[in-house]
């Protein structure tokens, strides 16, 4: 009897998942910690937070493809591919559906710096662009957000590439701060053998550094609005949040 109740149960199970509904989300490659293709596997923090909200949700599995960012969001777009995860810019509000809170925030609010720099306790203590007079800022050439929100009077260096920013600040020691999200410099520090030279520091003063990161699901799919609502839940769980926290500081 008990093992005709254990094949009745796995019966069950088997059923259950059978009807689960399956997501298949676009993400970018080749944009490393954030999201790549790693010998056939899509890996990267926002596919696992995308996986993290999936699997909270009662009855939806996801299947991951990682392409160049343009073609994943055309993707999607034609409805091909069903989900991302990503700022929910105008232009994607028009093919795509999204959560109303977002499921992470991409973060450049924070000053990278070597950890022996001399100027160091001016760095960590700064509560504005003022308080970082006289130091060398390394920004990368052509990035807007930086020409934006970096006060002109910051006196500043450029590179062409942000490999070039670390090089230049953490092994030929040139310049005193760069911007950058803390996910990116961890990666990029242990990439090049720097990571004991890393440091950073949060700095809320920097504008606009917070980019919400929004689940969001092509408009063509047909289950588009309710799937929306039962993301939205689970954005919104104490258990989301703490598993969330605890993803984003293992990256860091």
């Amino acid at each position: 009897m008990p093992r005709l109740f254990t094949a009745a149960a796995l019966s069950l199970l088997l059923v259950s998942t059978s009807f689960a509904e399956v997501l298949t989300f676009a993400f970018a490659e080749g944009e490393p910690p954030i999201s790549d293709m790693l010998n056939g596997e899509v890996v990267g923090l926002i596919p696992e937070l995308a996986t993290l909200a999936v699997n909270q949700t009662g009855d939806l599995q996801m299947h991951a493809r990682a392409l160049p960012w343009a073609r994943a969001q055309h993707e999607v777009e034609l409805g091909r591919l069903d989900a991302l995860l990503t700022y929910p810019s105008k232009t994607r509000q028009v093919y795509a559906v999204f959560t109303p809170t977002p499921a992470y925030h991409l973060d450049f609010g924070y000053l990278v710096f070597h950890r022996d720099n001399p100027h160091r306790a001016q760095i960590e203590s700064a509560n504005s662009f003022a308080d970082l007079h006289g130091l060398t800022f390394v920004a990368q050439q052509g990035v807007g957000f930086e020409e934006q929100n970096v006060p002109s009077s910051v006196q500043r260096i450029y590179a062409h590439q942000l490999d070039a920013v670390l090089h230049l600040l953490l092994k030929r020691r040139v310049g005193d701060f760069a911007i950058m999200q803390p996910e990116q410099a961890v990666y990029l520090a242990q990439s090049f053998g720097y990571a004991q030279a890393l440091a950073f520091q949060r700095a809320p003063f920097i504008p606009d550094a917070q980019i919400p990161f929004h689940i969001g699901i092509s408009r063509l799919h047909p289950q588009a609005e309710q799937l929306i609502e039962r993301l939205e839940k689970t954005l919104n769980s104490p258990a989301f949040t703490h598993a969330r926290d605890a993803l984003v500081k293992r990256y860091r």
